[in-house]
């Protein structure tokens, strides 16, 4: 699976995701953290991929850039939740499920590509 498909594919799961959640949680109204999460983890992605794709990137590379990506993934996102309640100061902390489940797709999704990129290498 290309880079871009697996992309597509993370921000569909998300948006499946999201339905399903909001069924039980009522978060319709958090769908723009869902779009800005689906777009900051698609950039972290395509670069992800892009760096680990370099010619550098192999052995234990991969892997102190596999943990590099975590440790990016995890500050990002902790600004972006905290400039979301900032600026938008929603009523309910249920805001954080949306986005939270967004980056546990593409986090699944990154170390399935990861992993298939070691194994070819």
């Amino acid at each position: 699976m290309n880079i871009y498909t697996q992309l597509l594919f993370s921000a569909l799961c998300s948006l499946l995701c999201f339905s399903i959640m909001n069924s039980f949680l009522e978060t319709a109204q958090y769908y723009d953290i869902l779009i800005i999460a689906v777009i900051l983890f698609s950039i972290i992605s395509l670069v992800m991929h892009l760096l680990a794709n370099s010619k550098k990137s192999k052995g234990n590379r991969l892997l102190v850039l596999l943990i590099g990506n975590m440790l990016v993934k995890i500050v990002v996102s902790f600004i972006v939740i905290y400039l979301y309640l900032d600026y938008r100061n929603p009523e309910s902390k249920l805001v954080i499920f949306p986005f939270l489940t967004t980056y546990l797709v593409f986090t699944g999704f990154e170390a399935y590509s990861l992993s298939k990129l070691a194994e070819s290498g």
